[in-house]
C-alpha cells in the first residue's frame, strides 16, 4: 500500500473490494475508487503455478494485477 503497509485482498465485486489489512482487525469493504488510492500496484500474487494464465513450466516474471481486478 501507498503508506508502507500490506493488504490481502479476500474478494472482489463490481463495485466492491473486500481487503485485509495487514494491522489486523476485520475485514474492510471499500469502493474500487477507495482501494486504488490506497494501492501502489504491486502485489504478490499466491497461486498454484498450472492456475497461472499462461503458465506452462513456471511463474511468469510479470502478472498485472489489474487483470484479476479490473
Amino acid at each position: 500500500m501507498k503508506d508502507g503497509t500490506f493488504a490481502v485482498l479476500a474478494g472482489v465485486q463490481e463495485d466492491k473490494i473486500l481487503i485485509h489489512f495487514g494491522r489486523g482487525g476485520q475485514p474492510e469493504e471499500l469502493e474500487r475508487e477507495a482501494f486504488f488510492s490506497l494501492w501502489d500496484d504491486r502485489v504478490i500474487l499466491l497461486a498454484k503455478r498450472s492456475l497461472l494464465p499462461g503458465s506452462k513450466e513456471g511463474v511468469q516474471n510479470s502478472v498485472s494485477a489489474k487483470r484479476f481486478i479490473g
